[in-house]
């Protein structure tokens, strides 16, 4: 239908004229909607004027006029071949003669058919309502509508949902938020709009290019996923337990019509040290409560929910908004690790000052707030023991006035409020080096198998002298190790009589063995000779017939057992040796 168009300059009286008078222009199309590569022909018919004249607009800017042609003197055509979206708008023709400004204009649409619409779904979250939802399959440029249809799958005519029945177009009062964020959704109300079990279901796709349609199969029954639970809490009862409880899930109301259907629950969690690794699910029916336990005190969990309907192991909820709980203290159960400094003490040379350093425990290993430090001292060998408590942020502790030469056990725990750490310990070691060697070192003989050692303690003992010990030698064996000993004097036992010994004597500290000191000599006492003269020989003297001259060598010299001194001569007449009557003796000076 042709249109008039006045410009803004002329008057409100010749606008009345020209609305009178018959139009002179008049444009065409075969149809107004076309799709995309479709070749668009508009033509523009003149009355009582030349169509040459004519100029053609597409959205108010002027069209080039090698795009149009003079079909005849009173057509002009204009000729879009493979159309496109971009070519969707207003055509306009105009007559633009003397003082008449006259313009016919045509709204051209170009658009493609329908798609088959995306991410068709239908659900429901309590095995009775269905949601369904869908997007669009892809973009028309014109106007199309989805409408959702649906019908029972196994009804035969005579029963109820055998035809295809439209979304109803009540809606929904459930105050979901996930039943609300769809672009196209339709919500069926169970109990009035179907009767369970499995339906069909299709969305039609319509513009005025064509139809497309998509179809699936629901049963709200057997595949119903509830949404997941909601309101969940948790409360730490201890170190290792957690109590956690939840509300059904949103939506959820026990089908009056279904007494079969129930929820079943899953519980996940995790520690904040396994980020990234769930635990296993601990699932159960019915009941809204859980208590978790065998966790790791003083650790964030973060645990979900799942629902699902009972007897059902395929189709899960989603897992709810995680919520975060901290377990009680628990006491540490990893040792500090531990050093310490010595250095000597500034005012006394045999004392010194002792740092022992720890290395605070991480804070999974804590399990609890530091609280604080304790170190105990014992010194070895004695009955003595203090205790220093440090506070939470310390990192060492000064032990002032130390023996150089003793040892000392230190044990350092860490506590929180729920208990003590192992105890890790060091030995401080004793200070003590080798000592120099004893002073005036003396040797007795006591008797002809014992010789008494006595000497002075080192000028350098340089520790604590844990011992002495003892050693001697003769001019016929190897150094031997006799004894030792704490006191300052030693007997040596069991050696031969009247042999000719050297002593040494060394002192010890906890480190080991000084020098040896400088040797002393000494025999044991004098013993009888163990053996008689050897090789005697009787023999007669010249011109005294009345004498006779008896030689001999001394004992051997292991026999003597002391200085000969002289010797002893029994002599008897042979034929009365073996009578009573008595020997003459001799005594002889050697």
């Amino acid at each position: 239908m042709a249109t008039c168009t006045l410009s803004t300059s002329t008057s409100l009286i010749i606008l009345y004229a020209i609305v009178l008078a018959e139009a002179s222009l008049d444009i065409v199309s075969e149809k107004t909607t076309f799709e995309v590569g479709d070749t668009i022909v508009i033509n523009c018919t003149t009355v009582s004027h030349s169509a040459q004249s004519v100029q053609w607009f597409f959205n108010s800017n002027p069209i080039p006029e090698k795009q149009y042609t003079l079909i005849s003197a009173d057509l002009s055509q204009l000729v879009i071949p493979y159309s496109n979206f971009s070519n969707a708008g207003n055509y306009s023709c105009a007559l633009l003669e003397a003082l008449l400004r006259e313009i016919a204009t045509v709204q051209i649409q170009v658009g493609g058919k329908p798609h088959p619409v995306s991410s068709f779904k239908c659900f429901s979250f309590n095995a009775v309502d269905i949601l369904c939802t869908w997007d669009d399959g892809g973009t028309t440029n014109i106007l199309t509508t989805s409408t959702l249809m649906y019908k029972a799958f196994y009804a035969e005519p005579s029963y109820p949902g055998f035809d295809w029945t439209a979304c109803p177009d009540s809606g929904t009062s459930v105050k979901c938020p996930d039943l609300h964020s769809y672009t196209h959704s339709c919500f069926i109300y169970g109990y009035d709009h179907h009767y369970g079990s499995r339906h069909n279901f299709t969305v039609i796709v319509e513009n005025a290019l064509g139809t497309a349609a998509t179809w699936i199969h629901f049963n709200p029954e057997a595949e119903a996923v509830p949404f997941a639970p909601s309101n969940t809490k948790a409360i730490a009862e201890s170190g290792e337990c957690v109590a956690v409880s939840w509300d059904d899930p949103c939506g959820w109301e026990h089908p009056k019509y279904f007494d079969s259907f129930s929820l079943q629950y899953r519980l996940r969690y995790k520690s904040e040290w396994d980020a990234a690794k769930w635990g296993n699910h601990i699932s159960q029916e019915y009941d809204k409560t859980k208590r978790v336990c065998q966790l790791e005190g003083y650790t964030n969990y973060s645990i979900q929910l799942s629902a699902g309907l009972t007897g059902q192991t395929k189709y899960w909820s989603d897992w709810s908004d995680i919520v975060v709980v901290r377990t009680l203290e628990q006491a540490p159960i990893s040792h500090l690790e531990i050093i310490y400094e010595d250095v000597d003490n500034p005012d006394e040379s045999s004392k010194r000052d002792v740092t022992v350093y720890w290395k605070p425990l991480g804070v999974r290993e804590m399990k609890g707030e530091v609280l604080g430090y304790t170190i105990t001292m014992s010194k070895e060998g004695e009955n003595f023991k203090i205790s220093v408590n440090a506070s939470a942020n310390a990192t060492s502790q000064v032990l002032q006035g130390l023996q150089k030469y003793a040892s000392y056990n230190i044990k350092v725990v860490t506590f929180n409020s729920a208990g003590s750490s192992p105890p890790n310990s060091l030995t401080i070691l004793d200070l003590a080096q080798a000592p120099s060697e004893p002073l005036q070192v003396s040797a007795v003989a006591i008797d002809k198998n014992s010789i008494l050692v006595r000497w002075k303690p080192p000028e350098y003992p340089r520790g604590s002298i844990t011992e002495y010990k003892i050693y001697w030698r003769s001019s016929s064996s190897e150094l031997s190790l006799d004894g030792s000993t704490q006191e300052l004097l030693y007997e040596v036992e069991g050696l031969e009589e009247y042999v000719f010994y050297e002593f040494y004597v060394q002192a010890y500290t906890a480190v080991g063995g000084g020098g040896f000191s400088q040797a002393v000599f000494q025999y044991t006492k004098e013993g009888v000779p163990s053996g008689p003269p050897k090789h005697i020989q009787i023999m007669s003297v010249d011109k005294e017939p009345s004498s006779l001259q008896v030689t001999w060598q001394p004992p051997c010299s292991d026999d003597r057992n002391g200085i000969i001194r002289g010797y002893i001569l029994h002599f008897c007449e042979a034929e009365n040796m073996s009578t009573s009557v008595s020997c003459r003796v001799c005594e002889i000076r050697a």
